[in-house]
């Protein structure tokens, strides 16, 4: 087979993206790690695409599976251990696990200020092995004050990938 050079790709994903909204991707090597390494031969990507939609972001939450996992659905009080990737719903990437080096973990429901509101309410249900994707107002982003990256008013679009639950 012939092989397909990168800026071929590259244009290829730029002209489909360009045909109903802006896509944001990601061109970063992933960090390796077991459990990383299985979601992203299961989807068959590293790192997700995001298409932002051309209206107004959702004034509710919006909880889609792109990828459905096996097993039962997560619950407060499971252990999760994630991926994501995070872009502000007017464009731009604000934040995302891969460039830590390693997935970020935390425990469902326990009101961790480092997880949004969002999270704990649109990850109910999702099954190991799964990727969803979360549109979230800005009420539903973080407790208390906005976090640097993010103005008080922006809504985001994250699509995490599920890579344990305990």
């Amino acid at each position: 087979m012939k092989a397909v050079p990168f800026a071929s790709l590259l244009c290829l994903a730029l002209a489909v993206g360009g045909c109903g909204g802006q896509t944001i991707v990601s061109t970063k090597p992933m960090a390796t790690s077991n459990a990383s390494h299985l979601v992203e031969e299961a989807l068959g990507r590293a790192r997700p695409q995001i298409d932002v939609p051309n209206r107004p972001p959702p004034r509710k939450p919006v909880v889609k599976d792109l990828v459905v996992g096996s097993g039962a659905g997560v619950k407060p009080g499971d252990l999760l251990t994630i991926e994501y990737f995070g872009i502000r719903y007017t464009g731009g990437e604000f934040s995302n696990s891969w460039d830590n080096g390693e997935p970020f973990k935390f425990r469902l429901g326990s009101n961790d200020p480092e997880v949004s509101p969002g999270w704990e309410k649109g990850l109910v249900g999702m099954k190991v092995g799964g990727r969803r994707e979360l549109i979230l107002p800005p009420e539903l982003l973080y407790h208390g004050s906005a976090p640097s990256d993010l103005r008080p008013d922006d809504a985001v679009i994250y699509e995490i990938d599920l890579l344990e639950a305990e």
